[in-house]
């Protein structure tokens, strides 16, 4: 009764925190902005932003927001606690940030995509092609400690505050099958867990599963370490997604969150076949990424020039090759697809053996 009572309460002290998220991130985005443009030559094949574009993104903004209000109401999830960074931690942090945009700038001015300190850059031949690369520009790309410890601040501004919150109701499918399983302990396989954004939502509000989370970045994994609640079994390992160690049929639930949109298209389908093979027949696949082309037809826009200001060279090919084409020949059922705001999820149940 009383938790009714408190409710609306709730839900307007989060609806004003998120608002304030929001403003606080686009006036840190704003001197990031004037550096690249400042810094980095004016590319003529960008595409200028609808005049009426604040109003458009106000509107799915707060379409996001009543989509996040539903799935706590539903209770797969609870309100996220309000989480401060102690002032002066998140000022050295954004003065660190703005100086690697100046880094990230003049790359980009010099069209410069492989730059790496001389550490990371002696074991630079062991990743994959498609991996060594600075991916926004940014120093030493995914792979040093600055890097990661920068990744999730730097991601926020660069979606003004809303990346979490368009990761955990995307998520929804992953909480539905966690919420609704009464039977046993489900085991999990997050893959490119980064620096461990998608752990800390999951394990905040759930503990009935074992997870197995992989990356390729031994600087990442050691950060996503630290954003594990509740004691949650986790096992780390560096891994490719197109390459897994793990046997046919493991896993309960596979999912992802903005990597493929990373990934070359080749190396893009063999990850999606990975992932199909070691989840179980009847388990669920949940793919988090960048929406694509005509699946938010206000933003078409941004889709085309994000790659041009940011290097995010499979980003196109991304966009224009639906991530349904890629599973073709694929025993899957119950396909979704939800669309908030920049970004989507795919997911699908595996088809039972012979069916």
């Amino acid at each position: 009764m009383l938790e009714n009572l408190l409710l609306p309460l709730k839900e307007k002290a989060h609806h004003g925190h998120m608002n304030v998220r929001f403003l606080s991130y686009l006036l840190e985005s704003l001197p990031i902005i004037a550096v690249r443009r400042l810094l980095q030559s004016k590319n003529p094949n960008l595409i200028q932003a609808p005049s009426n574009f604040p109003e458009i993104a106000k509107r799915h903004t707060q379409m996001l927001i009543e989509e996040d209000k539903r799935m706590i109401r539903r209770g797969l999830y609870s309100y996220p606690e309000f989480s401060f960074t102690q002032p002066k931690k998140h000022l050295v942090s954004y003065v660190r940030l703005l100086k690697d945009s100046v880094n990230a700038a003049m790359r980009a001015r010099k069209n410069k995509n492989s730059e790496f300190s001389s550490d990371i850059a002696k074991d630079i031949e062991t990743y994959p092609e498609y991996y060594r690369r600075n991916f926004h520009y940014q120093t030493d790309g995914y792979l040093s400690k600055e890097s990661a410890d920068l990744y999730e601040h730097q991601t926020e501004i660069l979606f003004r505050g809303s990346l979490a919150l368009m990761r955990r109701v995307l998520l929804a499918p992953v909480c539905e099958t966690l919420k609704y399983n009464k039977t046993k302990k489900l085991k999990v396989l997050e893959i490119a867990c980064g620096t461990g954004e998608a752990i800390d939502f999951l394990s905040s509000n759930y503990s009935n599963f074992e997870l197995y989370a992989i990356d390729l970045s031994e600087a990442y994994l050691e950060k996503a370490k630290e954003k594990v609640k509740n004691n949650l079994e986790v096992n780390f390992q560096k891994m490719a997604a197109e390459d897994l160690k793990f046997s046919n049929d493991e896993f309960d639930i596979v999912y992802c969150c903005f990597l493929h949109h990373e990934l070359p298209q080749e190396i893009r389908k063999k990850s999606f076949e990975e992932a199909y093979r070691v989840l179980k027949p009847g388990g669920k696949f949940v793919m988090v990424d960048s929406v694509q082309k005509g699946d938010q037809p206000d933003f078409d826009w941004a889709l085309h020039n994000f790659p041009i200001e940011f290097h995010e060279p499979f980003y196109k090919n991304y966009t224009q090759k639906p991530v349904i084409e890629l599973h073709q020949g694929l025993n899957i059922t119950n396909l979704q697809e939800e669309v908030q705001l920049l970004s989507k999820s795919f997911s699908y149940i595996k088809g039972e053996e012979n069916s």
